[in-house]
């Protein structure tokens, strides 16, 4: 029963379970948790460091054919990768090409041949001039014969240039010939001695559009020289002129 201006006051059970209750009882549990994680964090990371440094001793002290391989970002593999298969799948279609069509895919250089033995003049004889590529063309085709003779009497000659007889393109895969016009072109005395040439020397160079990088390329094949000691006679690649 309570008196006239007093207050009544809860039982002691009951101010005991509200003081659990508040959160000023709440906060340090939480605090001790979050320190408590904040702790192992920093253990583990203590750990890795440790294991890193460990490795990083390890490896330098291995012999330098020993030690593990660089490991190199996703990006750059990929890309290595990629390019490699690349290279791999354009090598492997230029062998195809070459063992299925007989030549090669991409642009060549004029290739130069001597022409068969021949009882005629040496200079009758026509080089052969071959394009081995598979799908270029040779265009823009101009042809020089510098030549060293030996006229009747030891009369000699040397670097003496003329433009050959020919075409000016050969298509992919084909050959064309080209002669040297000395015929008409050298004589004794108004006399033409083409047919009477001891030993000659010639040396063809061929100039040519480029296809890829553009302008003009020059290719210069021989020395040839005319072996009179054959049946019949015919030019043979080498150096002989006395």
């Amino acid at each position: 029963m309570l008196l006239p201006g007093s207050k009544m006051q809860p039982p002691k059970s009951c101010a005991t379970k509200i003081r659990r209750a508040t959160p000023a009882n709440v906060m340090p549990q939480k605090t001790e948790a979050f320190s408590l994680r904040k702790r192992s964090q920093a253990y583990l990371a203590r750990k890795a460091a440790e294991r890193k440094a460990v490795q990083e001793a390890r490896q330098q002290a291995l012999p330098k054919s020993e030690q593990l391989p660089r490991e190199y970002p996703r990006w750059f593999r990929v890309a290595k990768w990629i390019f490699g298969s690349l290279i791999l799948g354009g090598l492997s279609f230029g062998a195809s090409v070459y063992q299925i069509w007989g030549g090669p895919p991409w642009p060549t250089e004029p290739s130069v041949s001597a022409g068969p033995p021949s009882f005629g003049a040496a200079f009758d004889v026509p080089f052969r001039v071959e394009n081995k590529s598979v799908f270029f063309s040779l265009t823009g085709l101009r042809l020089k014969c510098k030549v060293d003779g030996v006229l009747p009497g030891a009369n000699t000659f040397r670097d003496n240039s003329f433009s050959a007889k020919g075409m000016n393109a050969i298509a992919p895969q084909s050959s064309a010939p080209y002669t040297c016009p000395l015929r008409g072109a050298i004589s004794i005395n108004g006399t033409e001695v083409t047919d009477t040439i001891r030993q000659a020397r010639v040396t063809v160079i061929v100039q040519y559009n480029r296809r890829i990088l553009g302008g003009i390329a020059t290719a210069e094949t021989g020395p040839y020289w005319w072996n009179e000691k054959t049946t019949p006679p015919h030019w043979e690649y080498g150096a002989p002129l006395k």
